[in-house]
């Protein structure tokens, strides 16, 4: 808070005692009063300068205090204003580290966000791509297996069709196929069933003569049907469409 110095002026002591002249019937008194008054003149006259130099004095004391007051101001104003400033850069160091503190958590915390964010995003849109795939997948798996099925059945009635060309070309292939077929039976007494038109050919045929066969011609089989009949009733079908269904199975199991 300023201080405020007041000025005191002083005002000189001029002071005349008057020498009362009304006495002039005495010319003691007059001289008298005339010494008075030189000495009273004299008197007021030191007081006077004393008086002077006082207020030099004084004003001098008070433009030194002033001048003293003004320094001492100044160099309160000039500390104040290194505290404040230093207070300010240390509020300043303080905020920035804190606020270098929470921007980095901050900051962190964001990171972490737009990281989990976007490992979700990423898992979301991979589990949609492999669900789309096990979809496409499927789906031509199951096209595969139905047109694999197509393939193999053209295949196989393709198959038939030769072999039923053959059978009617060549004898020997029935033939060949009832003695791999009752090669399988280690019954001593068989019924051998055949389409009638494969029977034909073996009526001059000798299949086993360690067997006894019965051959039974059956109009319900088809061309290639070789069906073994044992007494215990096991029954052994090495009929062509037979093992043409069974490579057909093996093929679609793989």
């Amino acid at each position: 808070m300023p201080i405020e110095v007041k000025e005191y002026i002083f005002e000189d002591f001029d002071s005349s005692e008057g020498a009362d002249n009304s006495t002039e019937n005495n010319h003691f008194e007059t001289r008298l009063d005339t010494q008075k008054d030189k000495e009273s003149n004299k008197k007021g006259h030191n007081i006077s300068s004393k008086a002077q130099v006082k207020k030099e004095e004084l004003i001098l004391d008070k433009e030194a205090i002033k001048k003293e007051l003004e320094a001492i101001i100044e160099s309160t104003k000039e500390e104040a204003l290194k505290q404040a400033q230093l207070i300010k850069e240390q509020a300043k160091k303080e905020g920035f580290e804190l606020g270098y503190k929470d921007g980095y958590e901050k900051g962190l915390n964001d990171a972490k966000g737009v990281f989990d964010k976007t490992v979700a995003d990423y898992t979301s849109k991979m589990q949609q791509a492999i669900e789309k795939l096990i979809d496409t997948a499927k789906d031509i798996s199951k096209r595969y297996e139905e047109l694999e099925n197509v393939a193999t059945d053209m295949v196989l009635n393709i198959a038939k069709k030769v072999i039923a060309k053959e059978l009617d070309s060549d004898r020997d292939i029935i033939k060949n196929m009832v003695r791999e077929a009752m090669g399988l039976s280690e019954a001593r007494k068989i019924k051998l069933k055949l389409n009638p038109e494969d029977a034909e050919v073996l009526k001059d045929v000798s299949l086993d003569k360690n067997k006894t066969v019965e051959v039974v011609e059956d109009k319900n089989l088809s061309r290639g049907s070789v069906i073994i009949e044992e007494e215990n009733g096991n029954v052994i079908d090495a009929s062509v469409n037979t093992k043409l269904d069974q490579i057909k199975n093996s093929i679609v199991n793989e």
